[in-house]
């Protein structure tokens, strides 16, 4: 088995944050192995921000995503900019508040979720939005929801530890209602 993510948006929405407790959490709390590779430019916000996760049963030899499994695409320009790096058939994850999703392949199963809306609405701040994500991507069950939590409480800064928290709880709960939709249709 080996499955091949890839993470993007802009510098300042957590994507790097975000990868990173992916992999954490695989490394620590499942038998798999787990590489990852990141991108991103100098400036602290504004700039292309990305990540490449690999998650594989055996030893892993080549650390990139060439043709992603999963792809997250956080910002709108971000999925043109790295559809080529993605299989046809893929799940693509999509914050719906910044992403058209009438604007991707159809070949992609598209899971939309406005993340940064949820954020702002239901948590008070859109900086967590990375999180509602996260919450969402555990529903496909790659990743628990208990290894991310666990993962949060081992990284995050303490201060930000509940929001989080409460956070990846709004995005597995959203994940599962539009998984249901989804099947029912």
């Amino acid at each position: 088995m080996r499955t091949e993510i890839i993470l993007a948006g802009k510098g300042g929405q957590g994507i790097l944050l975000a990868g990173y407790l992916i992999g954490y959490s695989v490394a620590k709390f499942t038998n798999y192995q787990v590489s990852s590779t990141e991108e991103y430019g100098a400036e602290t916000r504004g700039t292309d921000s990305k990540m490449d996760i690999v998650i594989a049963d055996e030893e892993i030899d080549f650390i990139g995503a060439e043709r992603a499994d999963i792809a997250i695409f956080m910002f709108k320009d971000q999925a043109a900019k790295y559809a080529k790096y993605v299989k046809d058939g893929a799940t693509v994850i999509i914050d719906s508040t910044l992403v058209n999703a009438d604007s991707l392949p159809r070949s992609w199963r598209v899971m939309g979720l406005p993340f940064t809306e949820l954020a702002e609405k239901n948590l008070g701040t859109p900086r967590v939005a990375n999180m509602v994500m996260l919450g969402a991507f555990s529903s496909l069950g790659l990743v628990s929801i208990n290894a991310l939590e666990n993962a949060v409480k081992e990284v995050v800064n303490p201060r930000w530890i509940d929001l989080n928290i409460k956070a990846l709880h709004l995005g597995l709960e959203e994940g599962k209602k539009l998984a249901a939709t989804q099947a029912a249709h």
